[in-house]
């Protein structure tokens, strides 16, 4: 599934201005360009939406003037949050910035993350002789013991 948008379109601010004056159309972004910029366009970016964009699993250029955010199955919230039109503007302004090309934005569910079973090692069973031994042993056990004159009779197995 891909969500593609249209770049995000300057607003009349002195920062959009700026940068859409600045840009270079001349030749397209392509992946080898990005990826040693990427963190340089993480660090820029405002925290929030930082913490949001890195959320994806893979960043790429897969066709001209188009930035595809391809998150995991199990990301929904943080790709829709990303697709919000304050971060989606966030995200091309910093790309545009960094990179001096402004690119639309696309989004894509990748892999779904598989589920990894958990073996957990059950307890040997005691016999009922060693755990008998193992409760009059216990130190608040032993003097209940012998402030009542009390004997152990039975031990109940605890209920999970």
């Amino acid at each position: 599934m891909a969500i593609s948008t249209q770049p995000a379109s300057p607003q009349g601010s002195k920062e959009s201005t700026a940068v859409a004056a600045g840009l270079d159309n001349a030749s397209p972004l392509t992946d080898a360009e990005l990826q040693p910029l990427w963190n340089q366009v993480l660090d820029e970016m405002d925290p929030i939406t930082a913490t949001l964009v890195k959320a994806a699993e893979k960043v790429g250029v897969p066709q001209p003037g188009v930035l595809q955010l391809t998150f995991p199955e199990a990301s929904g919230l943080a790709m829709s949050r990303c697709g919000s039109a304050t971060n989606k503007d966030e995200i091309v302004r910093t790309v545009a910035r960094v990179t001096g090309r402004r690119l639309s934005l696309a989004f894509a569910t990748g892999t779904k993350a598989p589920v990894v079973a958990q073996a957990v090692a059950k307890p040997k069973a005691k016999n009922r002789m060693q755990r008998m031994r193992e409760i009059e042993s216990n130190p608040m056990v032993r003097a209940c013991i012998d402030l009542l004159g009390a004997e152990i009779v039975r031990i109940d197995t605890p209920r999970n």
